[in-house]
C-alpha cells in the first residue's frame, strides 16, 4: 500500500511539472493544477493514515485471537492437571493406607517396598505436572504478554526442552508499545527454541525481573556440544534491534555467549531520572 501511494504521488507530481512547463504562461491554469496537487497530497495522507489504522486494528484482532487461543490452552491444561490431582489424591490415600498396614505389622522389608513405590509414584506425578511450568504466570497480568508466554512455554514443553520460567513480581504496565515488545519477545524466544530443540538435553531459561527503575526480560538457552555452521547471533538481525533502539530511548538489548549458554537480555527503563 505504501509503494502504491508513493507511486501515485510521483505520477501526480510528474504530470504537474509537465503541465507547468507546457502552460507556464497561463497563471490561472497553473494555480489550479497546484491546488489539485495539494488536494491529491491531502488525499494520499488521509489514505495512508487510514491504512495504518486498519493494519493496526487487524494486528490487534490477531493478537486477541491468539490470546483467546492460548488462554484456552492454559485453562485446558489446568483442568487436565486438576483431574490428575484428583486421581493422585485417591491413589495417594491407598498407598498411605498400605504403608500404615505394613508399619503396624512391623514388616520392614514390606515397608521399604511401600516407601519406594510411594516415592516413585509421587515423582512420576510431580515431574509430569505442567502447573510447575506455569507457576509464575499469574504475576504476568498484561494479557498479551501472558498469552505469548503461555504459547511459548507450551511449545518448549512439546519439544521436550527443559524450561525454567520465573516472574516473582507483578507485571502489568509496560514502558514501550505492547505490540513492539510482543514481536521482539516472540522472535527472540523462537530463536532460542530453534537452537535448542535438537539438543539431547536442551534447556531454556526465561525470567522477568523488576528492580528500581528497570524491567528486564532474560532469555537464555543452552548451546550444543558440537559447533554449528549457523551461529545464533546471525539471526538477531531479524529482530529489528536497530529500529527499536532508534524508536525507543529507554530500551537496551544485550547478548553474550559462553561455553554452555547463549544469553539475550532486554532491559527497559521504566522511569526517567
Amino acid at each position: 500500500m505504501t509503494s502504491i501511494l508513493l507511486g501515485y504521488l510521483y505520477i501526480v507530481l510528474y504530470a504537474t511539472m509537465l503541465f507547468v512547463r507546457q502552460f507556464k504562461y497561463y497563471l490561472n491554469l497553473v494555480t489550479g493544477i497546484l491546488i489539485f496537487v495539494l488536494i491529491q497530497c491531502i488525499f494520499i495522507v488521509f489514505i495512508f493514515i487510514r491504512e495504518r489504522r486498519r493494519q493496526k486494528r487487524i494486528y490487534q484482532d490477531k493478537l486477541a485471537q491468539e490470546q483467546v487461543k492460548n488462554l484456552k490452552l492454559y485453562t485446558d491444561q489446568l483442568e487436565h492437571d486438576q483431574l490428575k490431582l484428583r486421581h493422585f489424591k485417591h491413589d495417594y490415600k491407598n498407598l498411605l493406607f498400605s504403608l500404615k498396614t505394613v508399619a503396624d505389622e512391623k514388616n520392614y522389608d514390606a515397608m521399604n517396598q511401600a516407601l519406594d513405590k510411594l516415592e516413585s509414584y509421587s515423582d512420576d506425578y510431580l515431574n509430569n505436572l505442567s502447573m510447575e511450568l506455569y507457576k509464575d504466570l499469574n504475576n504476568v497480568q498484561n494479557p498479551y504478554l501472558k498469552s505469548l508466554f503461555i504459547s511459548k512455554l507450551n511449545t518448549i514443553n512439546q519439544n521436550n526442552i527443559i524450561c525454567h520460567f520465573t516472574c516473582h513480581t507483578i507485571l502489568d504496565q509496560l514502558p514501550i508499545s505492547t505490540v513492539d515488545l510482543v514481536k521482539l519477545l516472540n522472535s527472540s524466544i523462537d530463536n532460542a527454541i530453534n537452537f535448542t530443540k535438537d539438543q539431547p538435553h536442551g534447556a531454556i531459561q526465561l525470567a522477568i525481573t523488576k528492580e528500581d527503575q528497570q524491567l528486564a526480560f532474560l532469555i537464555n538457552n543452552s548451546l550444543a556440544v558440537l559447533p554449528t555452521t549457523d551461529p545464533e547471533q546471525d539471526h538477531l538481525d531479524f529482530l529489528h534491534i536497530k529500529y527499536l533502539k532508534k524508536k525507543y530511548a529507554n530500551i537496551f538489548i544485550q547478548y553474550s555467549k559462553s561455553d554452555k549458554w547463549f544469553r539475550f537480555h532486554i532491559t527497559l527503563i521504566t522511569k526517567g531520572d
